[in-house]
């Protein structure tokens, strides 16, 4: 799996001004490929086929390793393994964009250093509509092709290279009808970063699970992205992060894995609540809470404008569990207003009521499961938080010494 978050423009061995937003420790500015490029393909596809048949009954590590494995989840791109983001532009913008064109990059750059077309468009689609296939040629290489037939983008990266995994597991499973991992991958959307084109990953999923395919019953997708704001997500045009719930709404009649991880290994923060006013909607913390405060040397940077949060004191939750901070709802270093769509309760002084953030699992792994996840991905720390939550600091996880929270951990964890 590649995961160095660089990019190598195509066509042109240098940057043109343009920024890869690396993060060490890998600062080649060289480095991540663009993967529609044929040598890149044939080379993984091989790759992918090797690492099939080694864990397979056809390789060395079948008895040892191969013959417990559930699933393999094949990386297809950068970030979460199938994020088609690289290059940003130039003059000090972070706009992320797309990889160059089939052509390269000194086709897309015309003399005076400026994209055109734009690639880098802040738009969340084509600058000339989903189907343009001249300002989207980098978009349909990566993923399926020009939908109008054009030759200038090939055939799609990922329509090309996960059926030819498909095929290389069918090879190294026909052989043992008792051998049967799914093979999978990240249904993703992609740039804009500041509204996400979840095209990708609705074209992505359907290539995933196209029906009929070679091997449909051992293949699958998901996400790594299970977090509290798929809870409080209505939308009805993106259903969860990456469109994830509607996606398995749609493919779970297929029979494929659906898989989920939670976004991040519990960065749980808690906090007592002094008092909640359901008529103004203040919510006042005993203590410094939010962005406007400081919190030296804490890796928490404090409740911020449109955050989730939920409540919880002794008896369980309060109300509906789920809230989430109004925009320019922060009024000082202890206060904060809840949104109107997620009304909070009363809550009276000295309520002994908890806040928390974070990927909390009792919410977020029931949910899952009514939305038809039938794989669920938990970080190592979860597992220590819920079965070991005072002794796992030395082990490089966050020390929680509420009971009342492990336990609740340990409780949706027992119980799939």
């Amino acid at each position: 799996m590649w995961n160095y978050n660089q990019c190598h423009l195509t066509g042109n061995n240098s940057n043109n001004g343009l920024s890869c937003g690396s993060s060490g420790p890998y600062q080649d500015v060289s480095g991540y490929p663009v993967l529609y490029e044929q040598p890149l393909m044939t080379a993984y596809e091989k790759y992918v086929d090797t690492v099939l048949k080694h864990y397979s009954p056809s390789g060395s590590a079948y008895s040892t390793i191969g013959k417990y494995i559930g699933y393999i989840r094949i990386g297809l791109a950068s970030g979460g393994e199938n994020l088609p983001i690289c290059t940003t532009t130039g003059g000090g913008s972070n706009t992320e964009g797309v990889w160059p064109s089939p052509q390269g990059l000194t086709y897309d750059l015309n003399s005076n250093g400026v994209t055109s077309p734009d690639w880098f468009a802040t738009t969340p689609i084509c600058p000339g509509g989903q189907n343009d296939e001249l300002a989207c040629r980098g978009k349909y290489a990566y993923l399926s092709g020009s939908p109008n037939g054009a030759t200038i983008d090939g055939n799609g990266y990922v329509a090309t290279i996960f059926p030819a995994f498909q095929a290389s597991l069918k090879t190294y499973t026909s052989a043992n009808p008792l051998y049967k991992p799914f093979i999978m991958a990240s249904a993703h959307s992609g740039p804009p970063g500041s509204t996400p084109d979840i095209s990708y990953a609705d074209t992505e999923a359907a290539i995933f699970m196209k029906w009929p395919c070679l091997n449909c019953e051992q293949s699958g997708f998901g996400d790594q992205s299970l977090n509290e704001y798929d809870l409080l997500d209505n939308d009805p045009n993106q259903r969860c992060t990456n469109d994830w719930c509607d996606l398995f709404s749609q493919y779970s009649g297929l029979g494929g894995n659906l898989y989920l991880q939670t976004e991040t290994p519990n960065p749980f923060v808690t906090m007592q609540i002094q008092s909640i006013n359901s008529t103004s909607q203040i919510v006042t913390c005993a203590n410094l809470c939010t962005s406007m405060a400081t919190f030296t040397g804490s890796a928490f940077k404090g409740l911020d404008n449109q955050e989730g949060f939920g409540l919880r004191n002794a008896s369980g939750l309060v109300g509906e569990g789920e809230y989430k901070i109004a925009q320019n709802g922060v009024l000082s270093a202890t206060q904060f207003l809840c949104d109107s769509s997620t009304v909070c309760p009363q809550v009276n002084t000295n309520s002994n009521t908890t806040l928390y953030v974070g990927d909390y699992l009792p919410d977020t792994i029931p949910f899952a499961q009514t939305h038809l996840a039938n794989t669920i991905e938990v970080y190592f720390c979860d597992w220590e938080f819920a079965y070991n939550n005072t002794g796992s600091g030395g082990l490089g996880c966050q020390n929680q010494p509420s009971s009342t929270l492990s336990n609740a951990y340990a409780g949706v964890l027992s119980n799939p």
